[in-house]
């Protein structure tokens, strides 16, 4: 892995990692929702402080480069971030639907009282 790749991975996750922090702040963002952000930045960070543990295993896995293997490792990060996010958009959208035929059925039954 290069120094520039080294540099640009700290200074990217520091800077996603204070960004987090400062949406959090403002109350933009609800720590557990940020919690996949916040060790994201760590892993990254710790894969540019120690190259020479993911030079190991990349090549280790058969990667040609350590930085293929960082590309994928993030990639695949960011799928199960995607899927878990997914999953929580469905679950909010059945719990709405749920809510908005309760509240049909509610303003049904207040019209039909009053005839």
């Amino acid at each position: 892995m290069t120094v520039l790749l080294q540099f640009m991975l700290i200074l990217f996750s520091i800077l996603n990692l204070v960004y987090t922090i400062y949406q959090i702040r403002k109350s933009k963002l609800n720590i557990d929702d940020a919690i996949f952000t916040i060790c994201f930045s760590f892993i990254l960070i710790l894969m540019s402080v120690f190259p020479g543990a993911v030079t190991l295993v990349s090549n280790a896995l058969g990667f040609y480069s350590a930085s293929n293997f960082v590309l994928v490792f993030i990639v695949f990060l960011l799928i199960i971030q995607i899927l878990k996010l997914q999953t929580k958009i469905s679950l909010m959208n059945e719990k709405l639907k749920t809510l908005n035929q309760v509240y049909a059925l509610d303003d049904f039954e207040k019209r039909k009282g009053k005839k």
